[in-house]
């Protein structure tokens, strides 16, 4: 439920900043977003980590670390290319909000079909 709530927390923070048209409404926002985005990668990190052997927890940090640094990278150039092509701030902000209804529809789907298993950490 916390990776559910942490990406509804992106979404409502990235929309609201596409809107905001005072500093401190848009530090707002973004706080806001940040946490959820914080929140679901510890948690997912966390529940990833609880799947793995131990054998191969560090690879395997290591690897989502590495692909979450890259998503980050090809956000922000994607990000500036929209801008320095003439898209507003604001309607950048906007998009993205949007778009992190995304994974929140796909993580609520799989939380309500996929059923839960025994971590390997319990077994």
């Amino acid at each position: 439920m916390g990776i559910l709530v942490a990406f509804a927390a992106q979404a409502v923070g990235y929309a609201a900043l596409g809107n905001s048209d005072v500093l401190w409404l848009a530090c707002l926002c973004i706080a806001l977003a940040h946490s959820g985005d914080s929140t679901a990668w510890v948690f997912s990190t966390t529940l990833l980590q609880l799947n793995t052997e131990v054998e191969m927890r560090g690879r395997v940090f290591a690897t989502d670390l590495g692909f979450s640094s890259i998503t980050i990278a090809l956000g922000t150039y994607l990000a500036g290319l929209f801008l320095d092509r003439g898209v507003s701030a604001h309607a950048v902000a906007g998009a993205t909000g949007l778009l992190m209804l995304i994974p929140t529809v796909a993580w609520g789907c799989a939380m309500k079909f996929l059923k839960p298993r025994p971590c390997l950490a319990a077994a």
